[in-house]
């Protein structure tokens, strides 16, 4: 009859509570965040991404396309966000602060920008937009439970800085340093600013995931203060027992029934009618188990991550493969096209690539994506009313230059139409027709 006790999380609760605390928060995070990082980013040419997508091809490419690939210091980066990490690690890390707390950011250090030298050699300080457009060093991920969101006094919905507070030291970052790449959040709150700022998942799904901490404590304690598994009594003693012949009984049943010496023997007890309780697989166990699944499932629909990833004990291949498929269409390329738009909007001006180039995730280097280039390179061999330069740029490749890869090429010998038309003119298909025509008849 008491009132439940569920946490209220927070950024700082998200990670102690959430992530470090729960086997299946992190284990979700974590494969979430793994995935997402094998996902490789490229810096293409637009004008060439421009005209592909004017030709109706997919808006991805293949990396391997070297042509479509823009020369810039902005790979650099890319390639290596800072000194201690690679953009592999560097997205692990990021993917996982945005899962468990609904936000992360991203520092962008510039060095030492802030003052420059006039035009008579004095030093002035720079303005925001000037600081803005210089180049980027290194990019690292900020610890988010500990990131301060300031707003802006003369726009609600804007920011006027950023401050890291650990350990009572306080780390000011202007705006323009940093990336804050957020997830969903409907909440409004003009005075605190609560609308600025990333919503945990573990905030609405507070009351599953305490849900997941209890059942865990209740099957820890069953099995360090683990009792009998059964009731052996008598059913035709009249009498008590006493304790010296109770002290007997036991001896024989831990000789016969409860050492591990007879393990797979069969038990015999004789002399009195004996009957057994079994109270290890009752009805109450059975349904944690039920609970704990049902619990598991929930946590997992939380972050997009089929429960089957985990489990697929009892799931036939296609439905693992489909579980995979649904896995990456939901929770890895929709973040990662978000993250896209904000390394374009961002990393592009330091650079001056703005309607140059565009950065851009390769998908088509997933093993699951892998599957369906598979299957469209199965279907475009059929598509026979097709050029091969279209089934090309369908696939992510160049086109050719030659002309006869413009037109489509008939099934059987594999030419070009305008070939197959100049044999039937060699072979005096032109003659015959106008010899024809000239007697009233039609070929």
């Amino acid at each position: 009859g008491e009132k439940e006790v569920i946490t209220d999380f927070d950024q700082i609760k998200a990670i102690d509570e959430g992530f470090n605390a729960s086997t299946w928060i992190y284990a979700i995070i974590a494969k979430n965040a793994k995935k997402f990082s094998s996902i490789p980013r490229y810096l293409y040419d637009e004008e060439k991404l421009m005209e592909e997508k004017a030709a109706k091809a997919p808006y991805q490419t293949k990396a391997v396309n070297i042509n479509k690939l823009f020369e810039s210091d902005l790979n650099k980066l890319l390639d290596r966000p800072n000194e201690y990490q690679g953009m592999s690690q560097f997205l692990c890390t990021l993917y996982a602060f945005y899962l468990a707390c609904g936000e992360a950011f991203i520092w962008l250090n510039r060095g030492d920008v802030k003052m420059k030298v006039d035009e008579r050699g004095r030093l002035v300080e720079r303005t925001d937009k000037e600081i803005d457009l210089k180049p980027i060093l290194e990019m690292y991920v900020l610890p988010t439970q500990y990131m301060k969101v300031y707003t802006d006094p003369e726009n609600v919905f804007g920011v006027s800085s950023y401050c890291l507070e650990v350990a009572g030291t306080k780390v000011p970052f202007r705006k323009g340093d940093i990336i804050h790449w957020k997830d969903l959040n409907l909440k409004f709150d003009a005075t605190t600013g609560e609308h600025l700022r990333g919503m945990t998942r573990l905030k609405p799904g507070a009351a599953t995931t305490t849900e997941n901490k209890e059942l865990v404590k209740g099957a820890v304690r069953r099995q360090q203060n683990d009792g009998a598994k059964g009731i052996l009594w008598t059913k035709n003693s009249a009498e008590e027992i006493g304790p010296a012949q109770e002290s007997q009984i036991r001896q024989v049943v831990n000789a016969k029934v409860n050492s591990n010496d007879i393990r797979g023997a069969v038990a015999l007890l004789t002399g009195l009618e004996w009957d057994y309780i079994n109270i290890a697989t009752g009805s109450e166990y059975l349904n944690d188990v039920k609970v704990r699944v049902k619990n598991e499932q929930e946590l997992c629909a939380l972050f997009d991550t089929p429960h089957l990833l985990f489990v697929p004990t009892d799931a036939t291949l296609a439905n693992l493969e489909n579980a995979k498929k649904n896995w990456i269409n939901d929770a890895i390329i929709p973040p990662s096209k978000e993250l896209d738009d904000l390394f374009n909007l961002r990393l592009l001006p330091p650079f001056q690539l703005v309607g140059k180039a565009k950065i851009i995730s390769d998908f088509t280097e997933l093993p699951e994506m892998q599957q369906d280039m598979g299957k469209m390179v199965t279907a475009l061999s059929a598509a026979w009313w097709l050029s091969p330069n279209q089934k090309l740029i369908a696939q992510g490749y160049e086109a050719r230059t030659e002309e006869e890869f413009n037109e489509p090429w008939i099934i059987g010998n594999a030419r070009p139409l305008s070939k197959v038309i100049e044999g039937f003119e060699d072979d005096g298909f032109n003659e015959i027709d106008e010899e024809l025509k000239k007697r009233g008849l039609n070929r």
